[in-house]
């Protein structure tokens, strides 16, 4: 009898274990991330952190399925389908969405210079700015981190860069919206191309160069084709924001919304503080082989700001044109960027 019950009592026990261990793993939470960063950009080791640290804030209660690479769809269509449920979590750079998310590219105007400030800003605006968050929320999703690259440079492959002069007429990929209404007061003539496709647009000859950052130079392998690349330039900021789908969002765990939004602060810190340090060490690494880095500063910078007078104003016209709070929105930004802003 004995024997029979010490089998029954075990049994029981191992049991147990196997619907405890069954009732853990239905409590994890799987969550799709999508982007369009190719592997090895900088972007892409970002949002390796945010799913890292988000699982580890967790203890393993979420898991972050992550899809760089365009592999769950188009860096166009990314808003469309973390809408749709499609993937929970997108990247979603407002400059490609601008007809979507004008608002959002106040970020773009170049009131502030470096990654670690302008995330810090942008990470600020998306949740201090109701009018910004309605504007996500129209599209099925919520923002639950912002960041910023350092303001953009001119790279080209065949003619140097030294002055305002040297630019005008020339074919420069642009990211699109705002970055195009700074190349033309220029006199550039835009070119919007999506990112994973600079490449190819730029050995081919269909621009004459990019409109970049160091660290995107890099990343989409531009600097085998770059002879030359100014340094100091203020050509427009690229804010990128993360978007979660609103109903995985309503149906999360307040732990877990919590979690979420924390690891997006860890994320949005991590981006700007690496690109900043990125972007001096690759000018660094170009230079030494052969790009003609040319650095601009002080007077000069002066003169090249001289085209950018009154864009805010234009901005703010634009976005009061459509209807929408524009001198609200960039005067939170403004108060923000006269904040945080070195």
């Amino acid at each position: 009898m004995k024997y029979w019950m010490r089998l029954f009592l075990s049994a029981f026990v191992l049991f147990a274990f196997c619907l405890s261990d069954v009732a853990e793993a239905a409590e994890v939470i799987k969550l799709k991330f999508a982007d369009s960063y190719p592997v090895g950009h900088l972007g892409y080791r970002s949002n390796l952190h945010f799913k890292k640290r988000l699982e580890e804030i967790t203890k393993g209660k979420v898991v972050v399925e992550y899809f760089p690479s365009e592999q769950l769809g188009k860096l166009k269509d990314l808003l469309r389908i973390c809408g749709s449920g499609i993937t929970d979590i997108a990247y979603v750079p407002p400059s490609f969405y601008s007809g979507q998310l004008p608002l959002s590219t106040v970020m773009i105007l170049p009131f502030w210079t470096t990654a670690t400030d302008g995330s810090k800003i942008y990470q600020r605006l998306v949740f201090e700015s109701p009018e910004l968050m309605s504007e996500f929320k129209k599209y099925g999703v919520r923002p639950i981190l912002g960041n910023a690259t350092c303001q953009y440079d001119i790279g080209t492959v065949k003619k140097p860069v030294k002055n305002v002069e040297d630019v005008k007429g020339l074919r420069l990929r642009t990211s699109g919206g705002l970055f195009d209404k700074i190349a033309i007061r220029y006199g550039i003539v835009p070119v919007s191309i999506a990112s994973p496709e600079v490449y190819e647009a730029t050995q081919r000859g269909i621009v004459d160069g990019v409109i970049f950052s160091f660290a995107s130079v890099k990343g989409y392998r531009v600097d085998d084709l770059e002879k030359y690349h100014t340094y100091g330039l203020r050509m427009g900021g690229y804010p990128a924001a993360y978007v979660i789908n609103e109903k995985k969002w309503q149906k999360l765990p307040k732990d877990v919304q919590d979690a979420v939004l924390q690891a997006g602060k860890d994320a949005s810190r991590y981006y700007g503080e690496n690109w900043d340090k990125e972007q001096e060490e690759l000018a660094v690494s170009f230079a030494k082989g052969g790009m003609t880095i040319t650095k601009i500063s002080g007077k000069e910078l002066a003169v090249w700001m001289k085209p950018m007078n009154g864009i805010e104003e234009e901005w703010i016209r634009e976005m009061e044109k459509k209807g929408l709070p524009g001198r609200a929105v960039f005067e939170r930004f403004k108060k923000l960027c006269n904040e945080i802003a070195k």
